[in-house]
C-alpha cells in the first residue's frame, strides 16, 4: 500500500477522484487521504480495503460523488466514531 501514495484513485465508473497523498491504517482498516478539487485543495479519506489495481489505475467500489460526502480530512486528529461510520 505504500507504492499507492502519489498516484491516482479512481471511482468503480472510471471517474478520477484525485490523488493518493498519503497511506495510513486505523483499527484494522486502512484509508487513503485524497487530494482533489481545484489545485487539489480538498483532502477526503477514502477506505481502500477493497482497493484493486487495474492497469496503473487504482479503483474503489464507490462513486466519486459518494466519496464527496465523505468528511473533510484533518490535519493529525484521529477519525471519531461517527467519521468511521461515514466512510
Amino acid at each position: 500500500m505504500d507504492s499507492f501514495e502519489g498516484r491516482e484513485l479512481f471511482d468503480s465508473s472510471g471517474y478520477k477522484i484525485g490523488d493518493i497523498e498519503t497511506v495510513f491504517s486505523e483499527d484494522g482498516l486502512r484509508y487513503a487521504l485524497v487530494k482533489s478539487g481545484l489545485f487539489g485543495t480538498i483532502r477526503r479519506l477514502v477506505p481502500l480495503n477493497d482497493v484493486r489495481e487495474s492497469g496503473d489505475e487504482l479503483v474503489v467500489p464507490y462513486s466519486k460523488d459518494k466519496v464527496k460526502l465523505a468528511p473533510p480530512a484533518e490535519d493529525d486528529t484521529r477519525l471519531s466514531q461517527a467519521a468511521r461510520e461515514r466512510l
